[in-house]
């Protein structure tokens, strides 16, 4: 037999194979922070101006402010201090200066907007983002291990059909500051319960992390998500990755 027809040969007995049998699609994964825009501690501080507090702030929309509100939220407190310009007053920079990781930080405006136009009308805005740490928390012999982990403990655990059955899964979750992986809450179903289970155990039983740094460099929480789909541009957000 020549080669020609030996390739002919395998070819065709491959197409047979997996038109009887199929493949199981691959799963793409991410671990991402619970919110798309976050901010770092260390630009917070330094911030002199509103429009410095984060990139993604829309300073172009604005010629001036005609009113300024900095919110500081977390679980324990919540602190607000008003402005009229884009210069932080010194009660807006104190209350930043004192949020935690975990703060959502909210900026709410009246301003006049940037524009040709002759007849302008005062305009809203609102922004808000997470404080997140300065360190985030890290998976111990790094992100090479963590994926092997995954692979191991949660992915070769689902049946091809298992596989085949979802689109995306979302588990949020906490690493304590003993870097413990603790609260794992299903945000977004396989609806398939065993699929689900085979997911959050093998989270809920991964070594420890190293956990998250503050400015300090003292271990704080983080809050992250862990995200898992058969299509690889559903695990693509603007979060940060770990």
């Amino acid at each position: 037999m020549t080669n020609c027809n030996i390739r002919f040969l395998i070819s065709v007995l491959f197409a047979l194979y997996f038109t009887n049998f199929g493949l199981a699609q691959d799963l793409f994964h991410v671990f991402i922070d619970q919110e798309i825009l976050i901010g770092d501690q260390i630009q917070l501080r330094e911030a002199s101006r509103i429009s410095a507090l984060h990139e993604r702030y829309p300073a172009e929309w604005i010629d001036n402010y005609t009113q300024t509100t900095i919110s500081v939220s977390n679980e324990a407190m919540s602190f607000s201090a008003e402005g009229t310009e884009d210069i932080l007053t010194e009660e807006q920079r104190a209350i930043l200066r004192s949020a935690e990781v975990g703060s959502r930080i909210e900026i709410h405006a009246k301003y006049w907007p940037k524009n040709s136009l002759k007849h302008n009308t005062i305009k809203e805005l609102s922004f808000g983002f997470l404080l997140v740490p300065t360190e985030g928390a890290s998976f111990v012999g790094g992100e090479e291990n963590r994926a092997t982990y995954i692979s191991n403990n949660i992915t070769s655990k689902l049946s091809r059909e298992q596989r085949d059955s979802f689109n995306i899964v979302r588990v949020e979750f906490t690493i304590d500051v003993n870097g413990k992986l603790i609260d794992p809450i299903v945000q977004m179903s396989s609806n398939d319960a065993e699929v689900d289970a085979i997911i959050v155990n093998g989270l809920k039983e991964m070594p420890r992390w190293l956990p998250a740094k503050d400015i300090h460099g003292d271990a704080v929480s983080q809050s992250l998500t862990f995200v898992i789909s058969s299509i690889e541009g559903h695990c693509l957000t603007h979060g940060s990755y770990y």
